[in-house]
């Protein structure tokens, strides 16, 4: 061989080591990310692997061992085509969901949808709560784990992008972390091999991230059919709440848990940011929806409904806001706002096991449709879960969405420190150390009846002392829509339980004739009860002296405690007045609903939507246990509004009344 091709075949073998040297510094994991990228830009799987310096045999030794490599290869290979056949179909959240993301859309998420889109939303509740104001200002309140910010701020955002090349989004939530990971959320639907029919449905040539300008922590900008090249907003960008805001205009800003325990009081900066930075950049037309859970009586929830921080007095939000527990019902029967998903509590197989010890959980239930369904948010797990984990106030406001004043008429911490934890629903029993000495001696009892056939009927029996007159909350009963007769039988059993001397019972229009109903008013006579209709409501019942709200001052004086400098140390609150009433353990459900309606009571509480017919049934059995009390001229002065109520009365008709 001459010597310059010596040479130049020697020289040859140099560069070709060099190049192989320099492609051997690809690491295993680096290898297989170019090779998807090459393949992803147009190449075949042979002209990749010799870019990253690999054979054939370990291509398909990485298919073998890694399934996500393969599954991200074969996402490459389709990509190169997407885009290509112009936009595609459009259709409605629910329909896209189902065929691109597999999951169905539930009655409660079909509403946020319908508000979100401008209708109203659609099998009302009565126990939800719905005010219509400017569409383009949206308050959901939801209660916690209910799919809301995967609904919402992951899912339709990325609806909407597929619908609408040039959509524009701002993420915003209390810190930027936890908005980012929302933003990662949706890179990963518009990513992830998981959705490459999606992305081969809606994605530009190439993938979403393969186009995009920009593709970073917290925002991305992408390219996609039919979008302008020079719109240079970003398509979505993730903020904390006072947050920078990248570019000049949005279509939508969602804002999602931008209220903590840690920024709960600073609603009044917070109200100012959105006004004055977020609002500006919202394009005409656009929405900007705060979405989120109470966790306090006053934060920006409660503030931007508050008609005082607007200067025509009227709120423009639209607000929707549902409980967990739509509807109470005996023996967990609730009806809820999520009862069941299309997804497994928890997977089959796993070590980690429901509370409730199911079978369906993670089995789920076959459907007549031949589709399965598990248990969600039923009225078992709901009350074997949060609500068996929070106090009645906690479990009102985060769950119930229920708006609680920082000045309840009964709050929390007087209702547990007037509840013996020791004593359970029942009767009194001399023999039990945690009972009164005496037991049901010395102990005159008066039933409390809220009748309704409709609602929920409300009955309590309630002892109180001859000689302390302390009251004691026995037992409750709450029954849903009974007819005349189970409310009638329901009355006689607890007389006969509890030895009730006498019964008050509300005399309503519509229900008049169970107060004058001849049967039950015989069997009381006959066993010795008195029977009284209850005639002071109306207007009475909310009045601060003589109505509900009067029995606050059962539940004693509270005082908060403080440090050296009078400031509240959140170290709880101490006793000045003892309680003149005491409640049992709550463990039963009519006795949870009892508390629960107590500490959510105000005199603004609608009956038709919050019910409060066992506090009711209890003001009924307080006023007869006062009437009892004025007879006899014995103290409590300040809780016996009705003293001058035998004014009228001689001496000795006074002295001839009886117990």
């Amino acid at each position: 061989m001459p010597k310059g091709d010596v040479a130049r075949r020697s020289n040859a073998v140099k560069n070709n080591r060099g190049d192989h040297k320099k492609a051997t510094r690809f690491t295993p994991e680096a290898a297989k990310a170019n090779l998807i990228l090459h393949v992803q830009e147009g190449l075949t799987i042979e002209a990749a692997l010799e870019k990253v310096d690999r054979v054939r045999s370990t291509y398909e030794r990485w298919r073998s061992d890694d399934k996500d490599f393969a599954a991200r290869v074969d996402q490459a290979k389709k990509l190169k085509d997407a885009g290509k056949s112009g936009p595609a179909e459009k259709m409605s959240f629910a329909e896209w969901r189902k065929k691109y993301l597999r999951t169905e859309t539930f009655w409660h998420q079909h509403q946020w949808i319908d508000i979100l889109e401008g209708r109203d939303p659609r099998g009302l509740h009565p126990g939800q709560t719905y005010h219509p104001g400017k569409k383009s200002r949206v308050l959901i309140n939801v209660p916690p784990f209910h799919a809301k910010s995967m609904t919402i701020t992951i899912q339709y955002t990325v609806y909407r992008i597929c619908m609408d090349p040039g959509f524009r989004c701002i993420i915003v939530s209390a810190g930027s972390t936890l908005a980012q990971d929302f933003l990662y959320g949706i890179k990963q639907i518009l990513t992830h091999p998981d959705y490459i029919d999606l992305q081969m449905a809606y994605a530009p040539e190439g993938g979403w991230k393969q186009s995009a300008e920009a593709w970073s922590l917290n925002r991305i900008t992408v390219g996609a059919v039919g979008r302008d090249s020079s719109e240079k907003d970003p398509t979505v960008q993730a903020i904390g709440m006072g947050g920078q805001i990248y570019g000049t205009r949005a279509d939508m800003v969602i804002v999602d848990d931008a209220v903590l325990g840690k920024n709960v009081r600073e609603w009044e900066k917070q109200m100012k940011w959105l006004r004055r930075e977020v609002s500006s950049r919202i394009e005409a037309g656009g929405k900007l929806l705060v979405i989120g859970t109470r966790i306090a009586p006053v934060d920006l929830y409660s503030e931007l409904m508050n008609p005082d921080h607007y200067a025509n007095g009227k709120v423009p939000w639209t607000h929707f806001a549902s409980p967990a527990i739509l509807e109470e019902g005996p023996d967990h029967q609730h009806q809820t706002l999520w009862p069941y998903s299309d997804r497994p509590w928890q997977e089959a197989g796993s070590e980690d096991t429901c509370d409730c010890e199911q079978q369906s959980c993670s089995q789920g239930e076959e459907t007549p449709e031949g589709t399965k369904i598990y248990p969600r948010w039923d009225g078992l797990h709901l009350d074997i879960g949060p609500r068996a984990d929070n106090n009645a106030a906690e479990w009102a406001l985060i769950y119930q969405q229920t708006s609680l004043h920082e000045n309840m008429t009964f709050p929390q911490f007087a209702v547990e420190g007037s509840t013996n934890t020791r004593r359970l629903p029942g009767r009194l029993d001399a023999e039990n150390q945690d009972h009164p000495r005496g037991g049901m001696h010395n102990m005159y009892v008066f039933g409390g009846c809220d009748p309704s056939v409709k609602g929920f009927a409300g009955l309590v029996a309630y002892a109180v002392d001859k000689t302390t007159l302390k009251r004691y909350l026995l037992a409750v009963r709450n029954l849903k829509a009974p007819t005349p007769a189970y409310l009638k039988s329901e009355m006689k059993e607890m007389t006969e339980i509890y030895d009730i001397n006498e019964w008050r019972v509300e005399k309503t229009g519509l229900l008049q004739f169970f107060t004058q109903d001849e049967e039950l008013r015989s069997w009381m006579t006959q066993n010795g009860i008195k029977f009284k209709e209850h005639l002071t409501t109306g207007q009475t019942k909310w009045d601060p002296t003589y109505g509900v709200a009067s029995m606050s001052t059962l539940f004693g004086a509270w005082e908060e405690v403080t440090d050296e400098r009078g400031r509240a140390s959140g170290g709880g609150w101490t006793c000045r007045v003892e309680p003149q009433i005491e409640l049992p353990r709550p463990i039963t459900q009519p006795m949870q609903a009892l508390v629960h309606q107590l500490v959510t009571w105000t005199p603004e509480t609608d009956p038709k939507r919050i019910p409060c017919d066992l506090v009711m049934a209890l003001w009924f059995a307080e006023t007869g246990a006062r009437e009892m009390t004025a007879r006899e001229g014995r103290g409590q002065r300040s809780l016996n509004p009705f003293k001058n109520a035998l004014k009228f009365t001689s001496a000795r008709d006074r002295k001839n009344r009886q117990w």
